[in-house]
């Protein structure tokens, strides 16, 4: 046999959703919101200078100055590489104009 109720509400809302508590609710989300993107930014400045820090302003090692300092040597002198086979070696700027000077006369023919 079915129910019967005895009520006389008719299932729908008699009554509105106060508004102070959407605009609370409202309020209090849009807050949450900005409060996370500016925590979001402050980690995002510190990592990107603390990563700058690492990469940029570390201070150079021992070994990579006497490293810079033999690799500047051998650009900026003269030497010999293999005596039997005729291989010199001669500072870097003076290869880059005898190519440039090659490369001019041989255009020029």
């Amino acid at each position: 046999m079915a129910r019967v109720s005895n009520h006389t509400t008719s299932g729908y809302e008699k009554q509105d959703v106060s508004a102070w508590k959407v605009g609370l609710v409202g309020f209090a989300s849009l807050l949450l919101l900005v409060l996370a993107i500016v925590v979001i930014n402050q980690i995002f400045s510190l990592t990107r200078l603390s990563l700058y820090y690492e990469t940029v302003l570390r201070p150079e090692s021992k070994a990579l100055r006497e490293q810079r300092s033999r690799e500047e040597e051998m650009l900026n002198s003269y030497g010999v590489i293999d005596v039997k086979a005729g291989i010199y070696r001669i500072p870097i700027v003076r290869a880059m104009k005898l190519l440039a000077d090659e490369a001019y006369h041989a255009e020029r023919k």
